[in-house]
Protein backbone atom coordinates (compact mmCIF):
# COMPACT_ATOMS: atom_id res chain seq x y z
CA UNK A 1 0.00 0.00 0.00
CA UNK A 2 2.74 2.46 0.90
CA UNK A 3 4.80 1.79 -2.24
CA UNK A 4 1.65 2.28 -4.33
CA UNK A 5 0.87 5.51 -2.46
CA UNK A 6 4.35 6.87 -3.13
CA UNK A 7 4.10 6.08 -6.82
CA UNK A 8 0.71 7.75 -7.12
CA UNK A 9 1.83 10.70 -5.02
CA UNK A 10 4.85 11.34 -7.22
CA UNK A 11 3.66 10.23 -10.63
CA UNK A 12 -0.14 10.27 -10.78
CA UNK A 13 -0.92 10.74 -14.44
CA UNK A 14 -3.73 12.99 -15.60
CA UNK A 15 -6.02 10.14 -16.67
CA UNK A 16 -5.85 8.49 -13.27
CA UNK A 17 -6.25 11.83 -11.51
CA UNK A 18 -9.38 12.62 -13.55
CA UNK A 19 -10.84 9.18 -12.79
CA UNK A 20 -10.24 9.57 -9.04
CA UNK A 21 -11.82 13.05 -9.04
CA UNK A 22 -14.83 11.81 -11.05
CA UNK A 23 -15.44 8.85 -8.73
CA UNK A 24 -15.07 10.97 -5.59
CA UNK A 25 -17.55 13.54 -6.93
CA UNK A 26 -20.07 10.83 -7.87
CA UNK A 27 -19.82 9.08 -4.52
CA UNK A 28 -19.99 12.37 -2.61
CA UNK A 29 -23.19 13.23 -4.45
CA UNK A 30 -24.64 9.75 -3.76
CA UNK A 31 -23.89 10.13 -0.04
CA UNK A 32 -25.38 13.65 0.10
CA UNK A 33 -28.66 12.62 -1.53
CA UNK A 34 -28.96 9.41 0.48
CA UNK A 35 -28.29 6.90 -2.31
CA UNK A 36 -25.26 5.46 -0.55
CA UNK A 37 -25.41 3.97 2.92
CA UNK A 38 -22.09 3.54 4.70
CA UNK A 39 -21.33 1.78 7.93
CA UNK A 40 -19.06 3.53 10.43
CA UNK A 41 -16.23 1.15 9.46
CA UNK A 42 -16.65 1.94 5.75
CA UNK A 43 -16.70 5.67 6.46
CA UNK A 44 -13.54 5.32 8.59
CA UNK A 45 -11.85 3.40 5.78
CA UNK A 46 -12.69 6.10 3.23
CA UNK A 47 -11.54 8.88 5.55
CA UNK A 48 -8.32 7.02 6.21
CA UNK A 49 -7.58 6.55 2.50
CA UNK A 50 -8.33 10.18 1.68
CA UNK A 51 -6.31 11.56 4.57
CA UNK A 52 -3.22 9.45 3.82
CA UNK A 53 -0.73 12.29 3.65
CA UNK A 54 2.71 12.74 5.09
CA UNK A 55 3.29 15.31 7.83
CA UNK A 56 6.58 16.62 9.18
CA UNK A 57 7.15 16.35 12.91
CA UNK A 58 6.09 19.96 13.42
CA UNK A 59 2.97 19.48 11.28
CA UNK A 60 2.15 16.26 13.17
CA UNK A 61 2.28 17.70 16.68
CA UNK A 62 0.42 20.83 15.58
CA UNK A 63 -2.20 18.67 13.83
CA UNK A 64 -2.74 16.80 17.09
CA UNK A 65 -2.80 20.10 18.97
CA UNK A 66 0.01 19.22 21.38
CA UNK A 67 3.47 20.46 22.24
CA UNK A 68 6.56 19.00 20.66
CA UNK A 69 7.69 17.53 23.99
CA UNK A 70 4.31 15.87 24.61
CA UNK A 71 4.40 14.48 21.06
CA UNK A 72 7.93 13.11 21.60
CA UNK A 73 6.84 11.58 24.91
CA UNK A 74 3.82 9.85 23.33
CA UNK A 75 5.99 8.48 20.50
CA UNK A 76 8.55 7.20 23.03
CA UNK A 77 5.78 5.52 25.05
CA UNK A 78 4.37 3.96 21.83
CA UNK A 79 1.12 5.91 22.28
CA UNK A 80 1.71 7.36 18.81
CA UNK A 81 3.45 5.75 15.81
CA UNK A 82 7.12 6.37 15.12
CA UNK A 83 8.01 8.58 12.19
CA UNK A 84 9.26 6.98 9.00
CA UNK A 85 11.76 7.90 6.34
CA UNK A 86 10.39 8.50 2.88
CA UNK A 87 12.35 8.11 -0.30
CA UNK A 88 13.99 11.41 -1.15
CA UNK A 89 13.28 13.00 2.25
CA UNK A 90 15.85 13.57 5.00
CA UNK A 91 13.50 13.97 7.94
CA UNK A 92 10.99 11.57 9.43
CA UNK A 93 7.35 11.83 8.41
CA UNK A 94 4.14 10.77 10.12
CA UNK A 95 1.06 9.70 8.18
CA UNK A 96 -2.04 11.73 8.99
CA UNK A 97 -4.40 8.75 8.90
CA UNK A 98 -2.16 6.75 11.24
CA UNK A 99 -2.07 9.63 13.72
CA UNK A 100 -5.85 9.79 13.55
CA UNK A 101 -6.15 6.07 14.22
CA UNK A 102 -3.62 6.02 17.07
CA UNK A 103 -5.03 9.14 18.72
CA UNK A 104 -8.67 8.04 18.33
CA UNK A 105 -9.41 11.27 16.46
CA UNK A 106 -12.05 9.79 14.12
CA UNK A 107 -13.72 7.81 16.91
CA UNK A 108 -14.05 10.96 19.04
CA UNK A 109 -15.56 12.79 16.06
CA UNK A 110 -18.10 10.03 15.40
CA UNK A 111 -19.15 9.86 19.07
CA UNK A 112 -19.89 13.61 19.16
CA UNK A 113 -22.53 13.29 16.43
Amino acid sequence: MYVFSIILEDKMDETLKKLVVKLLKEKTHDIEVGNCVLTADEAMSIMSAISHEALSKEQAYRYLNMSRSKFDDKVAKKELPEGRKRLGHKELDWWKDELDTWSGRFKKFLKKK
